[in-house]
């Protein structure tokens, strides 16, 4: 008898901002929800501090980090580079999360039929938009290229991919999103997961003859820095599942009570690969 593959299931985090904004209540709900769904993998996109001049809010989203059993995979956001040291933030933008979090800024992680490909999207020149350049999208072509043909193929980000009307602005999200979308469809990617703009949200996204895309952002997991206009007043992340059946599950999980408990599901097929 064949092997079953083991499915992949992906606790998606995002926005943590360790510092003032933080919600400590929020932050041990968090590894609750761990310990009850015991995930594959443990996805992170990016702003783990509110400002990333300060070490020591680098060290407690470490502390925090390293309390998950399961691996994590990480990306830098736009609030974990430097703000008030102009010249940091233009020649070591990254040093006090490579030296803190991982020196890796883009790392690969694979987890029971899954793999996880980071993409870092913050800039030094940009404040809150992001950026995805060709390098970095060949460079994922390249990871999945090399994975199993039935894996789930997750990019993770900070920025969201493409705009979004919810969020009442049109410049929360990577330049060149068209060029990425298509980039991305012709990799094979299946889920990109972000955060930055502080609501959960999944929806398909078509550009013409590219493959769809799912995209799936997550709300800020442990701040106070929560968007009422959004529709989301509470802390939220994401549990994403591949099912048996063949479909990719995403769970919304919002923070009420003292615990996080899901709230919305949604489910999608996944798209034929070549």
């Amino acid at each position: 008898m064949a092997r079953e593959e083991p499915l992949a299931s992906i606790l998606h985090i995002s926005d943590l901002h360790f510092g003032w904004p933080a919600v400590p209540e929020a932050a041990e709900a968090v590894h609750a929800l761990a310990a009850r769904l015991r995930p594959s993998a443990v996805a992170c996109s990016g702003d783990l501090v509110q400002r990333g001049d300060f070490a020591a809010q680098f060290r407690q989203a470490r502390a925090f980090l390293e309390r998950f059993e399961a691996p994590v995979l990480v990306v830098p956001g736009n609030h974990d580079l430097p703000l008030y040291n102009p010249l940091a933030r233009l020649f070591r933008p990254f040093a006090n999360f490579r030296r803190y979090i991982h020196p890796e800024l883009e790392p690969v992680l694979v987890a029971d039929g899954a793999v996880l490909v980071g993409i870092s999207t913050p800039r030094p020149w940009l404040i809150d938009l992001g950026y995805v350049g060709r390098r970095q999208l060949e460079r994922v072509a390249e990871a999945f290229a090399a994975a199993p043909p039935e894996a789930l193929r997750v990019v993770v980000m900070h920025h969201p991919l493409v705009p979004t009307r919810r969020d009442g602005l049109f410049r929360h999200h990577v330049r060149g999103s068209r060029r990425a979308v298509r980039a991305l469809a012709a990799a094979g990617a299946e889920l990109v997961l972000s955060g930055h703009n502080h609501f959960p949200h999944c929806e398909r996204v078509h550009d013409a003859g590219a493959v769809p895309l799912l995209v799936v952002h997550s709300g800020t997991a442990c701040s106070s820095r929560v968007r009422p206009h959004t529709g989301c007043d509470v802390n939220a992340v994401n549990v994403i599942r591949r099912e048996p059946d063949g479909t990719v599950a995403v769970e919304h999980h919002h923070f009420r009570d003292g615990e996080f408990r899901a709230v919305a599901v949604a489910r999608f097929a996944r798209a034929a690969r070549s």
